[in-house]
């Protein structure tokens, strides 16, 4: 049976050294500030965005958003594809009839006609780029 020299193997504390502590704290309280930043700082102006209306052939969306003046800023894009995802039709429409709700805000809708049956994606975006704001997919009635 073979002998372990116990003086050879030392048993370190497990605890941790308060400058560990510190580094973590610090460390943490950096993370969780810049998770905060980014919750809070740069909210998307558009609130909400679905299907306010869909007929055969017809969809009409709905935005909110909780700008003052929104009229002309911002514009809707109706991508659809066929069941190979072949692009079939891309039309784009600013949002219009604007109404105000106290609840929720301004609410602007976009309409377009659509071919029966088809994979759609639609999108918000600023009328001066492309960058999405809020996104919804349906199949054509």
């Amino acid at each position: 049976m073979a002998k372990v020299d116990s003086s050879k193997y030392i048993l370190q504390n497990s605890l941790f050294a308060p400058w560990q502590i510190l580094i973590f704290t610090v460390a943490f309280a950096i993370i969780g500030g810049l998770m905060v930043i980014n919750t809070f700082a740069a909210q998307d102006p558009i609130k909400s965005f679905a299907i306010a209306k869909q007929a055969p052939g017809f969809v009409e969306f709905s935005a909110s958003t909780s700008e003052k003046s929104a009229n002309n800023t911002f514009v809707v894009t109706n991508n659809c594809y066929n069941s190979d995802s072949a692009l079939v039709k891309t039309q784009s429409a600013i949002l219009s009839g604007w109404i105000t709700d106290p609840a929720v805000g301004r609410i602007g809708y976009a309409s377009f006609n659509v071919t029966s049956k088809l994979r759609c994606f639609a999108y918000v975006h600023p009328a001066d780029n492309n960058k999405s704001l809020a996104t919804f997919s349906y199949v054509s009635l």
